[in-house]
């Protein structure tokens, strides 16, 4: 084989994600940049100019993009860097997945090797980190949490909680790869149980959420593929248009009980922070009618952030950095404009996945990603932290290996 190298790298690296992600989440940025390097061995530039060939898809994104970058003029600050690195890393995680996809079965099929070792490792090390209390990461985090407020959320929030989102969109894809080298139902049960088991005993909600909508999706498109996509693809649109009135209806947060925080219970925090998230979003929607049709401009939603407004009659920041919404943070942003663009993408989409109607294991393997990956992005992440996208990087690497190797026909 060409490039041995090349291949034990990428190898190594893909193994080296779940690790990554949970020590420290924002190091799946800069690993999705080194994994460029092998793919880039293995592909060649071939691939890069199959993968980006015009496409809906590829158009749909590249106008959206492009939009984005408009709505920086009327914007209360340019983010055109920001925007940069956005794109750059959106469109490595694609060129990822497409190299992928294009490997030669003989290769892609070590990959899985290590793939499935990577993912059940990083299920192992979650419980690890629940059962020490997160020794492993105090030991390379020992300052200050990096990402939580005041005392409620310890070490196993802040830097392994980064595996279980990364956990909740790849494991049908490796469940998938799992079954098809056992040719077996129970190792793949036996993983998904064990990754909804530790996402839901990490107080990340939207962990455990993906997960058990995730295996709903998975069973329904395997035995209803077309009605499944099609219910899929239409609450996404109904959601996409109707976000701004449904959380414009949603009690202020006056009227909603705040439970008192303790440092040790997570659902006591859990329960707090979805009471805030409501309010946020209910904010978000009064802003939004401020500027329907052309929002308020790329990251607007990191400018509101900066005002330090707070909800009324509260002291809890208004838009804490983002909306933890990702249609409201297009409306708020991009406006109605935006919202017809994503409109179009989420069409093409729908229109892609027609390939898959006669394949079951691989819609299955799509649809339950989809979902999975929809879940953090409607209630957690921002649209435009890097790290998320190189997360869904990753999770677009694992589905396209699944698939391909779910069409591929079966060996003896």
């Amino acid at each position: 084989m060409k490039r041995p190298w090349a291949l034990v790298t990428l190898s190594l690296l893909l193994f080296a994600a779940g690790l990554a992600a949970a020590l420290d989440r924002k190091a799946l940025v800069p690993l999705l940049i080194v994994v460029s390097v092998p793919l880039v061995g293995l592909g060649g530039l071939g691939t890069l100019r199959a993968t980006f060939r015009p496409s809906p898809l590829i158009v749909g994104a590249a106008v959206l993009i492009l939009w984005a970058a408009i709505s920086n003029l009327w914007g209360y600050s340019t983010h055109f860097f920001d925007l940069t690195r956005i794109v750059a890393t959106i469109a490595l995680g694609i060129f990822a997945a497409g190299t992928i996809a294009a490997l030669p079965e003989e290769a892609a099929r070590h990959l899985d090797r290590w793939i499935i070792a990577g993912s059940v490792f990083l299920v192992a090390f979650l419980f690890e980190e629940l059962l020490s209390d997160a020794w492993i990461s105090s030991l390379f985090h020992p300052g200050p949490k990096f990402q939580a407020v005041g005392g409620h959320y310890r070490h196993v929030f802040d830097v392994a909680g980064g595996g279980a989102v990364l956990l909740a969109p790849t494991c049908f894809a490796v469940a998938a790869l799992i079954h098809l080298r056992t040719r077996s139902l129970f190792p793949p049960l036996i993983y998904v149980a064990l990754a909804l088991l530790a996402s839901a005993l990490m107080p990340m909600a939207a962990a455990p959420l993906a997960v058990v909508l995730g295996s709903g999706a998975f069973v329904a498109a395997y035995f209803f593929r077309r009605l499944t996509f099609g219910a899929i693809f239409t609450a996404l649109a109904a959601y996409l248009l109707l976000a701004p009135m449904t959380s414009v209806m949603i009690a202020p947060v006056g009227n909603l009980p705040m439970p008192e925080i303790s440092n040790s219970q997570f659902s006591e925090q859990d329960m707090a922070s979805r009471q805030e998230r409501l309010a946020i979003w209910r904010y978000v929607a009064e802003q939004i009618a401020d500027a329907p049709v052309f929002g308020h401009g790329f990251d607007a939603a990191r400018d509101y952030s900066d005002r330090n407004a707070t909800l009324p009659g509260t002291n809890t920041t208004a838009i804490p950095v983002h909306p933890h919404n990702g249609v409201l943070q297009v409306w708020l942003e991009l406006g109605g404009v935006g919202i017809f663009i994503v409109s179009g993408l989420l069409a093409a989409a729908w229109r892609a996945t027609r390939v898959l109607w006669d394949r079951p294991l691989a819609a299955a393997v799509v649809a339950s990603t989809l979902v999975a990956a929809s879940i953090p992005i409607l209630v957690s992440f921002s649209l435009w932290n890097t790290w998320w996208l190189a997360t869904l990087g990753f999770s677009a690497m694992f589905a396209t290996r699944a698939v391909k190797a779910a069409s591929a026909p079966a060996t003896t």
